[in-house]
């Protein structure tokens, strides 16, 4: 009880420079679509002696139109999307030229990611559309159960490549479908909070919200053009305005003790104002699959 020493042993083992993780799968779908998919993603790890993970992921999908008597082209009979990421991440906080990054590192459990993707789908007799994003994003774990997310600035850019004539006929017949699928400029800043409870009570609660533009519409409400103003542009392009937040809950409880059951609840609203009246294709809520 009198001594103040701890004898101490650490056993250190060299890690890999590289991890490597392959995911196959194939769909079948209600509408005769079938088809396989595949994810690669490479990590190099301590990215030039800096403690960081480099990361490039490469993904893509194919669906056929099975049963289908349609006349047409392959790329509007069939359902393809690919897609290309890379992700520079930092075990501490990086704010690139403050010095602010050190003293919180010290204190908190912290991550600073940079991303860039892009992702190109074509929806069989309907559109086909590409997606550039980028940004950085921050997480911060100060207790065990408690993380914080913040993404001061993410960038994204949809573009419409083409659709054929009945995708243009439901557009026409539904505007707010055109705002959400236009080609458009989504700049953004979001944050979200996650709670994990205990491993004897396995659950979780995250609460995310987001909002696009309000810096770049308070920009030109200082010009005079007011908040209500439609038509605004970014770089000749139209901007998305909106809020969004969504809430997750889920709840594991064990029936035997090898089984479990299960449960997640979901919610969320978006609201779109000023410059848009409707939230972006990407940001629209969906259920039974993730393009439904």
């Amino acid at each position: 009880a009198a001594c103040d020493t701890l004898d101490v042993n650490i056993y250190a083992t060299f890690d890999k420079p590289y991890n490597a993780e392959l995911e196959l799968n194939i769909t079948n779908k209600s509408t005769d679509q079938t088809g396989p998919g595949a994810v690669f993603k490479l990590t190099r790890n301590n990215f030039r002696r800096m403690g960081a993970d480099l990361s490039l992921e490469v993904r893509g999908s194919y669906e056929w139109q099975t049963g289908a008597n349609t006349e047409g082209r392959s790329s509007l009979l069939n359902s393809y999307e690919y897609g290309l990421s890379g992700s520079l991440s930092y075990p501490r906080f990086r704010f690139f030229g403050l010095g602010l990054g050190r003293k919180l590192s010290r204190r908190y459990v912290s991550s600073t990611a940079i991303d860039l993707q892009a992702r190109w789908q074509n929806r069989a007799g309907f559109f086909g559309r590409v997606s550039w994003s980028g940004g950085v994003n921050y997480t911060l774990q100060h207790k065990r159960n408690i993380k914080h997310e913040f993404s001061p600035l993410t960038i994204t850019y949809d573009q419409l490549l083409h659709s054929t004539a009945r995708f243009d006929s439901i557009v026409n017949a539904n505007p707010a479908l055109y705002i959400s699928m236009r080609d458009q400029f989504v700049p953004s800043m979001s944050y979200t909070f996650s709670w994990a409870g205990s491993p004897k009570h396995p659950s979780s609660l995250v609460i995310s919200l987001k909002e696009a533009s309000a810096v770049v519409s308070s920009i030109y409400a200082i010009s005079g053009k007011p908040y209500s103003q439609e038509g605004k542009k970014l770089l000749g392009v139209p901007f998305a305005q909106f809020v969004k937040g969504t809430v997750q809950y889920t709840r594991q409880v064990p029936l035997t003790r090898r089984s479990q059951l299960a449960m997640r609840a979901f919610g969320g609203i978006v609201y779109s104002y000023g410059n848009a009246k409707v939230a972006p294709y990407s940001e629209l809520f969906s259920v039974g699959g993730a393009n439904s």
